[in-house]
């Protein structure tokens, strides 16, 4: 059986909702395309289509590549760091 955790943060199930507003490992990039580091459904759900598809579409690829070629690491506080 599959793991449900997000597998770049590993502290929430594996979600679309967790991936836009709450995954702790891509709160950086967050905070450079909406100014927050993380964003509630109610925030989510005010942003336009388009807008989150121009965000969801470097961090699916930021995701894919990770998790897909093991380079990801993940810290005991949760925390990431790439596999060097």
């Amino acid at each position: 059986m599959d793991d449900p955790l997000c597998p770049l943060c590993g502290e929430e199930e594996d979600t679309s909702l967790h991936l836009l507003g709450n995954c702790c490992a891509i709160a950086e990039k967050r905070y450079e395309f909406f100014g927050r580091h993380f964003l509630g459904t109610g925030d989510l759900g005010q942003e336009h289509w388009s807008i989150l598809l121009r965000f969801a579409k470097p961090v699916e690829g930021f995701y894919n590549l990770r998790v897909n070629t093991g380079m990801l690491n993940i810290r005991p506080t949760g925390g990431l760091s790439a596999r060097r």
